[in-house]
Parts: structure tokens; C-alpha cells; sequence
């Protein structure tokens, strides 16, 4: 056990014990710096192993600290969402764009298998943060497109033609029913795509 009653300065080496920096005590305590380093060399030379111990505390101060600003970062992510109504664009600058970058990172720690399980439950509460604001953007315009779909076969009876068209909305839904046939073909339709459009529309292949 350390002898700090024994010590000139046992506040410094309590502070250095529960981890802050040489730098840190100098400044809270309003000494020279080359003063306290000093001292502190010494100390270790009376009572070995005080290093690791500052080692060990600041490594675990650390990521107290990084756990800290994680979750800061997501309630300044949430607080951007609530205010906004979407996530924060690339495209964008300053905050928001520190703040697409951030999420961005938790979007590839995610997939790496890198994120903890809370700290996937806290990313969670931002809603669908898993799915990129462009590919969010995307899903959105096919929902739009599918909507009209269905509303063009309610007040028509039928699918809508991509050659044999009788309007020009028939002739774009009729287009954009045909690519989704074709990706189907190819294996590369997203299957939530897929299921939506069956179970909208049953028999929603495409036609001439």
C-alpha cells in the first residue's frame, strides 16, 4: 500500500493514482509542470508500481470518457432528427455534416460486427439509422411509385403498359413496372420490394 502520508504532495499522488495526467495535476493544482514530473519520478522510485497503477486508471478514465461522448454524439443526432425530420446529409457542412460523418461510422462499425449490443439498442432510438439518408431517399421514391401502382390498377382494373399505352402516366408506371419485373428476373430485386408489390398488387408482372 502507498505511503502518502509519508509524501510531500499526496494530493498529486492521488490524483496521478485515479489516472489524470501529469499535465492535469499541474494545472488543477497550479504547479510547475517539471515540478510535479519530478516528484512523481521519485515517488515511483520510493513506492513501485504507482506508474501501473496511473496506467490502469486512465486507461479505464479513458473509456469512461469515450463512452461519454458516444452517447453525447447520439442525443446530438436525435436532437437533429427531432428538429429536422430526416437524418444529417453528406452533402451538408458544419454540424450536420460532423454529424453524417459520425453516424456513418456506426453505420461500418456495424456491419464490421464492431458495436456493442447497447450500443446498438441507443442507436436504435434514432429509428432507421442503419439505412443510408440517400438509400432512405430511394425507398421512399419506390414506395411513392408503388402507391401510384396501386391506385392506377384500383381505378383501372388493370396493369399499366409500358409499350401499348394509352397516357403517358400509364406509359411511366408502365416503365417503372417493367424494371422491377426485369430486377426480379435477375435476382436483383430487394425481396422487401418484392413482398410489397405482391402483396399489393398480386400478379403485378409486367406488361407490353
Amino acid at each position: 500500500m502507498a505511503g502518502w502520508e509519508n509524501s510531500r504532495h499526496p494530493e498529486w499522488d492521488l490524483m496521478y493514482a485515479a489516472g489524470l495526467t501529469v499535465a492535469e495535476i499541474a494545472e488543477h493544482c497550479h504547479a510547475p509542470l517539471s515540478t510535479v514530473q519530478r516528484h512523481l519520478q521519485t515517488w515511483e522510485e520510493r513506492e513501485p508500481g504507482q506508474r501501473a497503477i496511473h496506467s490502469n486508471a486512465l486507461a479505464l478514465r479513458q473509456r469512461h470518457q469515450a463512452a461519454k461522448h458516444w452517447l453525447q454524439q447520439v442525443q446530438a443526432v436525435q436532437d437533429f432528427i427531432a428538429s429536422t425530420g430526416r437524418q444529417p446529409l453528406p452533402q451538408s457542412r458544419g454540424h450536420e455534416q460532423t454529424l453524417h460523418h459520425w453516424l456513418a461510422r456506426q453505420r461500418k462499425a456495424h456491419s464490421e460486427g464492431t458495436l456493442t449490443p447497447s450500443q446498438v439498442q441507443a442507436l436504435d432510438w434514432l429509428g432507421d439509422w442503419k439505412t443510408p439518408p440517400r438509400q432512405q431517399t430511394l425507398d421512399e421514391q419506390w414506395r411513392s411509385r408503388a402507391r401510384e401502382l396501386v391506385a392506377f390498377v384500383e381505378r383501372t382494373g388493370e396493369l399499366p403498359h409500358y409499350r401499348r399505352y394509352t397516357t403517358e402516366r400509364e406509359h411511366t408506371l408502365g416503365v417503372w413496372l417493367h424494371i422491377q419485373t426485369q430486377r426480379r428476373a435477375q435476382g436483383r430485386l430487394l425481396p422487401w420490394r418484392q413482398r410489397e408489390l405482391e402483396e399489393a398488387v398480386p400478379r403485378w408482372r409486367s406488361r407490353e
